[in-house]
């Protein structure tokens, strides 16, 4: 019986008659997030993506025709308020 019991350790993950690898480290060092670290108002995740969608709508509508012809003034004030939600999602912590 115990051939038959030692036989299915072929399939087990543990590792048999070797020895297990000491536990490693990256070498890396990685410092403790500080207590006084900065972070956002609650507002600024909502607002910065609310720029980005709101730009790329202006854009599209200032294409589909919704304003009148389209012009190079709705591309402007589209890219502009896309810029501005980019500009405060590089300032998101």
């Amino acid at each position: 019986m115990s051939n038959g019991a030692n036989r299915w350790k072929f399939w087990s993950r543990e590792p048999q008659g070797q020895a297990t690898p000491a536990k490693r480290t990256s070498g890396r060092y990685t410092p403790a997030t500080p207590k006084n670290a900065k972070v956002s108002p609650p507002w600024w995740g909502p607002t910065f993506l609310i720029l980005l969608v709101v730009g790329v709508l202006v854009i599209l509508m200032n294409y589909l025709s919704v304003f009148g012809h389209p012009s190079g003034w709705g591309l402007l004030i589209g890219l502009v308020i896309i810029a501005g939600g980019f500009a405060m999602a590089t300032r998101y912590r």
